[in-house]
């Protein structure tokens, strides 16, 4: 039984991490995407502004800036080439296909290791699906790798851990007890302030004396004091 459930926080612990791995890189597809339509849409309209004849007319009727016109086209012109510049030099579109397409690889992980628990706890061979867990670990693995050629930013994972903080908290808690156990491992003892001690040590001294006057045995005094052992 402590076999299946540690097996079944391993695959908590992977579905848990492949959704925060999907979550951060459809966040910086979206953010990425966000940029393109961006620049795209300042490329078509400055264009369009560019070649019309309107532009021209509307600073031709305003007599303060008719001198400015040919100023306006000019600055128009360069930052159209510099939004389309930057388009093609970051390749934008070709980034946020790789980050959806990571992003629906991590998917694919998360489904199966919730597939898995459901088998395991539906009494499917414990053997089984620890292969299948490898399995499916390696192919995580593969994912991590294949993610590093388009990296998310800091405040993408700040976002994606933020969205599955609960679960994440959860899982990563039962896991740490486990570890605990198995290596038998206590919390530290905690210090007594100086204020307990002295308080502790008149309550031993006063058991003490209780014992000698008669009032109590020795064998509940003794008791007591374990009480206040450090």
């Amino acid at each position: 039984m402590n076999t299946n459930r540690y097996l079944l926080l391993e695959l908590a612990n992977l579905e848990v991490d492949s959704k925060i791995g999907k979550d951060r890189h459809f966040i910086a597809a979206d953010r990425k995407n966000n940029r393109r339509i961006a620049l795209g849409l300042f490329s078509v309209i400055g264009t369009a502004i560019i070649a019309s004849k309107a532009i021209k007319d509307v600073f031709q009727a305003i007599t303060p800036i008719s001198g400015y016109e040919s100023l306006f086209i000019s600055i128009i012109s360069l930052l159209v080439g510099v939004s389309t510049a930057i388009l093609g030099f970051l390749g934008l579109e070709k980034q946020v296909a790789q980050h959806r397409l990571v992003g629906n690889m991590y998917i694919e992980v998360s489904r199966k290791a919730r597939r898995l628990i459901n088998r395991l706890q539906e009494g499917d061979s414990t053997e089984t699906i620890k292969a299948e867990f490898t399995t499916i670990l390696t192919d995580y693995l593969n994912i991590n790798k294949e993610g590093e050629s388009c990296p998310t930013s800091k405040k993408d994972s700040v976002k994606s851990l933020a969205q599955n903080n609960t679960s994440r908290a959860k899982i990563k808690g039962e896991i740490k007890k486990q570890d605990d156990e198995a290596l038998q491992l206590r919390p530290p003892a905690k210090k007594s302030s100086l204020k307990t001690l002295v308080i502790n040590g008149i309550k031993i001294k006063m058991a003490q004396l209780v014992c000698f006057i008669g009032l109590i045995s020795t064998t509940d005094r003794d008791t007591y004091i374990k009480r206040f052992e450090i």
